[in-house]
């Protein structure tokens, strides 16, 4: 069973914020070293979500008696590109325990960097947790059942109707091949990234995959990285994206059983340049708001494709290969202010064919 719970009990001065893109509506925050939280749960795994901020804490992870370090810094592991107002943010804690009751405490212990010479020292954002008991869920036997997770395009959105969009062209596919009728669970939210980079209530990609459990599906894709690479405010580095991805790969493994089911994870797929724009901040100060690189979206797409060697389960969608950077797929599309950021109904069918693929052999 998978179980999606809000933040365990706090020791020290904790602050409540309400933020709608946090877990419930709200966080708690210490700006105190020592502070703990302490979470009893039950289970073989458990992920934490934080908010990621600039000033972030160090804390340790005590299990069951047993203390580790952990360093609450961006998954690219470079605190001088940390950046702030990422909710959602999805931590594992613990992999692989014994499946019975265990207490977790996490408490809050130093910090490597200030976000500003005024500021505190730290800031330690506790949101809620994930935990995982039970066997890996494996699909039920005479079942053809897909869950497709991801953003808008996932959604549909640019296609003239949903009938167009790349996933129901997926499933239809699927249901002709097989001779068979596959029931589709589209969890995919506009505006979704596997985190959640902005203050909306938006159904992040790692809680799709949390959602998915219910359906116990045959197969499960995951398209990310539009959301998570184009952006105005706070965007994300490539690092940091496979670090979050890698991250979701590893709850779809505690989840699933994944010599039971496919598993297809799409690579960025391309968008006008008019759209790769990032800002970064050093000290919470704009360095630069500049086009973002084709280089660094390419090492995205690159980063993507080798999750192969880490989760051998994996199978990959190799969107942007199959896009071949072709504005006429995304422009003009179905959104007569768009600019260049969806699919256009001939770009969904050319997304459904690596995922066709990817599915079918």
């Amino acid at each position: 069973m998978v179980f999606q719970n809000s933040a365990g009990s706090g020791a020290g001065s904790w602050a409540s914020i309400s933020a709608a893109g946090s877990l419930g509506g709200s966080h708690r925050k210490s700006t105190t070293i020592g502070d703990k939280v302490t979470i009893s749960w039950t289970g073989r795994a458990l992920y934490l979500y934080i908010v990621q901020d600039s000033g972030g804490a160090d804390f340790t992870i005590t299990t069951d008696g047993v203390t580790k370090q952990f360093k609450e810094t961006c998954n690219e592991r470079d605190s001088v590109h940390r950046q702030k107002g990422f909710y959602r943010v999805p931590i594992c804690l613990e992999r692989d325990l014994f499946d019975g009751p265990h207490i977790t405490v996490i408490q809050s212990v130093a910090t490597t960097i200030q976000s500003t010479p005024t500021a505190p020292a730290f800031n330690l954002y506790v949101e809620g947790h994930v935990s995982i008991s039970g066997i890996r869920t494996k699909p039920a036997s005479n079942t053809r059942i897909i869950n497709t997770t991801g953003d808008s395009w996932t959604v549909g959105v640019g296609a003239t109707t949903l009938s167009n969009s790349y996933v129901s062209l997926l499933v239809r596919e699927l249901s002709r091949a097989s001779k068979q009728e596959w029931t589709l669970n589209n969890k995919a939210a506009s505006g979704a990234a596997i985190v959640n980079t902005d203050t909306n209530n938006i159904i992040t990609i790692f809680e799709q995959i949390v959602s998915s459990n219910a359906n116990a599906p045959n197969s499960l894709t995951i398209q990310s990285g539009v959301n998570s690479l184009r952006s105005f405010g706070n965007g994300e580095s490539a690092g940091q994206f496979i670090g979050y991805l890698r991250t979701a790969l590893m709850l779809v493994e505690d989840i699933f059983d994944t010599s039971e089911m496919k598993v297809v994870v799409g690579t960025p797929g391309f968008i006008s340049s008019h759209f790769r724009m990032v800002k970064m901040t050093y000290f919470n100060t704009i360095l630069t708001t500049a086009s973002y690189s084709q280089g660094e979206y390419e090492l995205a797409v690159r980063l993507v494709r080798g999750l192969k060697n880490q989760f051998p389960w994996l199978r990959i969608a190799d969107v942007y290969a199959a896009m071949n950077e072709d504005p006429k797929l995304v422009y003009p599309n179905n959104d007569p202010f768009d600019l260049g950021l969806h699919l256009n109904n001939s770009g969904h069918g050319v997304v459904a064919s690596p995922y066709i693929e990817s599915l079918m052999s």
